[in-house]
């Protein structure tokens, strides 16, 4: 069942043994990261990419940051009526869960046009599945609709030209 593969990627990303001082944090725009050519072997794009000025060069920058063979995770809304619906009317003006203003329909991408621009970068999709929130609990399950949100696993092929190895030549 393709959910647990996804979760299984998650849960070994979240066991790793990292050493002391292994991690770093950075304060930058990946603008930033993509000019410096630092590579990362996981980008987690999670409920940002509706909210950045450009959706598509935001998920491209995500792809070219990534080390052939790393993995990629996105989750977003869908542009359909019902995530206008649930997201705009319902999340920012009935039961005001966000701000107003929050969400612009218009950057949010469907599933469709998310893999068509990261496959175009060489990082090809394994996985898709809806997600579902519910506000009562605080709580989100996977579920079969992409209707509303979704999200994604991809991995960037091995064969992709890593900017970090290419600065040695």
């Amino acid at each position: 069942f393709r959910p647990l593969l996804m979760l299984q990627h998650l849960l070994i990303l979240q066991n790793q043994n990292f050493a002391p001082g292994s991690l770093s944090y950075l304060n930058s725009t990946l603008e930033s990261i993509v000019d410096c050519g630092k590579t990362y072997d996981a980008v987690i794009a999670s409920e940002v990419v509706e909210h950045v000025n450009d959706p598509k060069t935001f998920l491209i920058n995500c792809c070219t940051v990534l080390k052939p063979g790393g993995q990629l995770f996105v989750s977003t809304m869908n542009r359909t009526p019902a995530a206008y619906l649930l997201a705009v009317v319902g999340a920012e003006r009935v039961i005001n869960l966000v701000p107003p203003g929050t969400h612009d329909w218009s950057k949010f991408l469907t599933p469709e046009e998310v893999v068509g621009t990261i496959e175009a970068e060489n990082v090809l999709c394994e996985f898709v599945s809806g997600m579902m929130y519910n506000p009562l609990f605080d709580h989100w399950k996977l579920c079969s609709s992409t209707d509303v949100n979704y999200m994604l696993v991809a991995s960037k092929s091995e064969g992709s030209l890593d900017p970090e190895s290419s600065k040695s030549s």
